[in-house]
């Protein structure tokens, strides 16, 4: 299979995929702002394609708990930065357009398992 970069001119389309994490989730900060930049793999068109998102803790504590790595402590979840590469999940891929851009965003996050218990229960 080919491995490719993709970029907003060449994009995975909007649907519902199979990701994997690709290494370890680089942490960056902007100001007081903190988030981590995920890359994942997905397979579209019989090709492996690599997708790369700066996600905040709100947007990837979900995909934490799918890939079963974290533990709830209150409102927030600890884990093992090292413990991401490899993960997998599966979600919804869609795109927001702002005045700043159009970003790749996530929905629908599921662990391997609950996707499979709710392909069963759709007859999908």
């Amino acid at each position: 299979m080919a491995i490719e970069n993709i970029d907003l001119f060449n994009p995975v389309p909007v649907g519902r995929y199979k990701f994997v994490v690709d290494g370890v989730p680089e942490k960056f900060a902007v100001g007081n702002t903190y988030f981590r930049k995920w890359k994942f793999a997905l397979e579209y068109a019989g090709d492996i394609r690599k997708v790369r998102m700066p996600l905040f803790a709100s947007e990837y504590q979900n995909i934490i708990l799918a890939c079963g790595i974290g533990n709830v402590q209150g409102k927030t979840v600890e884990w093992n930065d090292e413990d991401a590469d490899g993960c997998c999940f599966y979600a919804n891929l869609f795109y927001v357009k702002t005045n700043r851009g159009t970003f790749k965003k996530l929905s629908q996050i599921r662990s391997l398992e609950e996707e499979e218990e709710y392909q069963d229960s759709e007859g999908i």
